[in-house]
């Protein structure tokens, strides 16, 4: 059995491939309803759609819900299987006041499709509860509430709950298992050894170009203030006073400036800008390039280390870790710089290795200057990434630790010292950072950065402004609002995982319900896999660094959430990319106990669903120049 998990193409394996498909086809879309919802509201609230058998009343444990928001129209969620309900309960808002509905569409496989829209609401929908009005008007029904639980029930026909013909759905499970089973003769004929990651590189390598050259300027989160921050950079070397009115553009409307912060990638980023600048005459597509280069580096430097291919697995698996690379940002800056620190404490020739192994002067000392220059950049990254560097140094020291071990006694001195030098190295970039702050802004940066924000600050985004005229989101738990609610409620895990995997803009372009669905699926499959793997074949070391990253990237969910809770409501899913730092390191460490096969599939399946989302959303989607 092991040979056919293992090598080659198995028809074994592509008829088990097949008979998973059927069965997730059939428990995750024939047996689910979906709910295509239109309504609009000034005041956030909760949607809420229960369902009830014959001679059932309607419970908690059978109800959808969602959050339901100002500026925003389209929604869909899901349900379980109209077979045998008998009635629906819908709760389209819970405060006193007025939303309208404009359609609620209710669709299964199988099924007659359920609409209701403008009159057919009208007669479908019977008030229950707290409903002051109900009117007609352009577009959908405008309800008004006398109280929070307003209610309607609605009777189903038996048509609509009675299944039909299925025939055309194992048409489209057919279709599905070709594209599974052409996706694994496709790794399969690629080789061993991961090679077909290069490939797949290449192909978000050109995507994320296409996208670079043809956005247009600003329609990527923030993108203004970064640009204005590297463009600082191209003509000066040291940081400017906090207050200078020369930069004030590079301020948010938080107030909030990127060159006040410990970060290095602006003032690399603006150096590297200008070498651009005569190329594009668009600034924000010179500062795009930047990006651009550090996923073909990436690219380059897998080509010639081919055990480093499979580190590079987590880069596949989600479009919005692609997109970071096509704008002008910080993050696609910190995925790389971990992405190469992981290979120095993960591969048997990495640099670092190399620095303490060798012992002619020139050449470990030159290994230790590129390696110090690499640590050094890990500490200049947005504070998030500090989760990362935690784990790092957590399975550094364990490695220099075992080298210790193996080494005779005479050569640990010299070990030691090699340590505390590339410890110098690596602390002297930070400590350099920190010195030119000093030279320009003096002890008191942080009160600096308080005038800042006073002077800069849009009045609704101070952290001190009153709750009558802060903006809704801020300052959450200050407005009572519990951490309960903000999971719940305000669904902060839910909107962190889409913008996990491809929402992109200003976060106000989302791609369907449906994929997003499928996403979920497959990332639980992959997790589960990969950790289960781990923890069963794993050894007792990459155990505990499995558990140890777990615990680590659950400490840095719950900072964000909490963040989002106490601070700025922005469940972003870019803030939990250190996470995939970790897994770099876990790839490297299990490659002999991970199934080359299983994992190749799972990773490219989720590189489909993620080319499918980049092109379909990101590039048709946002605003972009034509060249042509």
């Amino acid at each position: 059995m092991q040979k056919w998990l293992s090598e080659g193409f198995s028809w074994k394996f592509a008829l088990v491939l097949c008979v998973l498909v059927g069965l997730a086809y059939h428990f995750l879309v024939l047996e689910r309803a979906r709910v295509d919802l239109k309504i609009v509201t000034k005041t956030e609230c909760n949607f809420k759609i229960y369902w009830a058998e014959a001679g059932q009343d309607f419970a908690e444990k059978r109800m959808a819900r969602i959050r339901i928001s100002p500026g925003r129209e389209q929604y869909n969620l899901s349900m379980r299987s109209l077979k045998n309900i008998e009635r629906l309960r819908i709760d389209t808002h819970d405060f006193t006041g007025t939303v309208a509905l404009k359609h609620l569409v209710i669709t299964q496989p199988g099924h007659k499709q359920i609409q209701m829209v403008s009159e057919s609401a009208l007669k479908r929908m019977k008030p229950k509860n707290d409903v002051k009005n109900l009117t007609l008007v352009k577009g959908g029904v405008k309800i008004e509430s006398s109280g929070n639980d307003p209610t309607f029930e609605v009777t189903l026909y038996p048509a609509e709950v009675q299944a039909t013909s299925r025939i055309d759905e194992f048409y489209r499970v057919a279709i599905l298992c070709c594209i599974i089973l052409a996706i694994y003769a496709t790794v399969t004929s690629c080789g061993g050894n991961y090679s077909y990651v290069i490939l797949c590189l290449v192909v978000a390598l050109v995507l994320v170009t296409i996208m670079a050259i043809t956005s247009k300027s600003n329609v990527h989160p923030d993108e203004y203030v970064h640009v204005a921050a590297l463009n600082y950079y191209k003509s000066h070397w040291l940081p400017p006073e906090i207050l200078d009115e020369k930069v004030q553009s590079t301020y948010s409307p938080y107030g909030v400036s990127r060159l006040n912060t410990d970060e290095i990638y602006y003032f690399v980023a603006g150096k590297f800008a200008f070498a651009f600048e005569k190329m594009f005459e668009n600034p924000y597509t010179a500062g795009r390039m930047g990006n651009v280069m550090l996923l073909l580096a990436i690219i380059l430097y897998l080509v010639k280390v081919q055990p480093a291919r499979i580190m590079a697995l987590p880069l596949l698996i989600s479009p919005q870790i692609w997109y970071l690379y096509s704008y002008c940002n910080s993050e696609a800056f910190a995925l790389t710089i971990m992405f190469f620190t992981s290979c120095q404490v993960v591969l048997p020739d990495s640099t670092l290795r190399k620095y303490f192994e060798q012992k002619s002067l020139p050449r470990w000392l030159v290994h230790g200057v590129t390696v110090g220059l690499l640590l050094g950049c890990l500490l200049l990254l947005k504070k998030n990434f500090y989760f990362y560097t935690i784990f790092f140094g957590i399975v550094a020291l364990v490695s220099f630790y075992n080298l210790i071990n193996e080494a005779e006694p005479e050569e640990r001195k010299i070990l030691y010292k090699k340590l505390v030098i590339l410890t110098l190295m690596s602390v002297s970039l930070f400590g350099s950072k920190k010195l030119v702050d000093y030279q320009v802004n003096g002890l008191h940066k942080s009160l600096l950065i308080n005038e800042a924000i006073a002077a800069y600050a849009k009045p609704f985004l101070r952290p001190d402004a009153d709750a009558g005229v802060q903006m809704q989101n801020m300052m959450l738990k200050s407005k009572g609002v519990t951490f309960t609610e903000i999971i719940r409620d305000y669904r902060w895990g839910e909107r962190s995982f889409r913008s996990s995997f491809g929402v992109y803009g200003y976060l106000n372009t989302p791609a369907s319900g449906f994929v997003y669905g499928v996403f979920r699926v497959s990332a639980l499959l992959l997790a589960c896999y990969f950790f289960i793997t781990i923890f069963v074949r794993g050894s007792t070391i990459n155990k505990r660094y499995a558990l140890a990253a777990l615990v680590i990237s659950g400490l840095l969910v719950c900072v964000s959430a909490y963040h989002s809770w106490t601070a700025d409501f922005q469940p972003q899913g870019r803030y939990l990319f250190p996470i995939a730092g970790m897994l770099f390191i876990l790839c490297g460490q299990n490659v002999k106990v991970l199934s080359e096969r299983w994992l190749s599939l799972l990773v490219v399946w989720m590189f489909c669903l993620s080319t499918y989302s980049f092109i379909a959303v990101a590039l048709l989607k946002l605003p972009r120049n034509y060249l042509l």
